[in-house]
This record gives C-alpha cells, structure tokens and sequence, in this order.
C-alpha cells in the first residue's frame, strides 16, 4: 500500500482522475482493486477508505480538476473533485430527521442499532 498521496492523471474526455494508491498489478494482473466513479463528498470518502485499507483504488470523476474548475461556471460547479461539497457552507449538515435521532432517550439501544447497521455493511461479500 502507498502511502504517497493520489496522483493526478487525465481522465477520459478532459475529466480527472486520481490514482489512490499505487500502480501495481495484483497477481490477477488488474491493475486496481476498485473503481470510483465520481469525485464528490462519496466518492472522496469511498476512495480514501478503500485505499487506507490497502485496495489499489482509481477515482475518476467527469469534472475537471480543483485546480482547472472556473468558479464562474456554474454548470459545471457540481462536477469534478469535491462536487458540490467544496461549495458548501463548510459544515455538515444532516436531514431534521436524522438530527432527531440523537435527542432521542434510549441512548443504548440507538447505539446498538447503529451497530447492526455498521456490521452488516462492513461484512465482506
């Protein structure tokens, strides 16, 4: 697993595309354990959990690189790297609904709930 930070490297159609670990082949000779499509909030959290696990990841997005994005364009503000996310108000925010869930009293037994949730997607396929 590389530890050196994604590479940026041209993208079908003028896109980007980051290399999330390194360029190696694994022994079935595909170069890359998993594919990212999309460079937003997700698919930045999806790529760099995959590749802290030590996947051979490749994000790819349509959007131009941060670097290449024209802020004046706003077409184009909700595609490339960090999507619309970059542009946000720099906070988190969450649904009423699911802000709710934490004034709830039965602390206990919304953490194991969480916990069921979090097994069942963590479970390997």
């Amino acid at each position: 697993m590389s530890t050196a930070p994604p590479a940026s490297v041209p993208a079908p159609g003028g896109g980007a595309s980051h290399d999330a670990s390194d360029d190696s082949r694994h022994a079935t000779g595909a170069p890359y354990d998993a594919i990212v499509i999309g460079a937003g909030p997700a698919g930045l959290a999806a790529a760099a959990h995959l590749a802290g696990g030590g996947a051979r990841t490749l994000l790819v997005d349509a959007g131009q690189a941060i670097e290449a994005r024209d802020h004046r364009d706003q077409g184009r503000l909700t595609s490339g790297v960090g999507g619309a996310g970059l542009y946000s108000d720099g906070k988190f925010s969450f649904h009423p609904a699911a802000t709710a869930l934490w004034s709830l009293d039965d602390e206990p037994t919304l953490r194991a709930a969480h916990e069921q949730v979090r097994e069942r997607l963590l479970r390997p396929r």
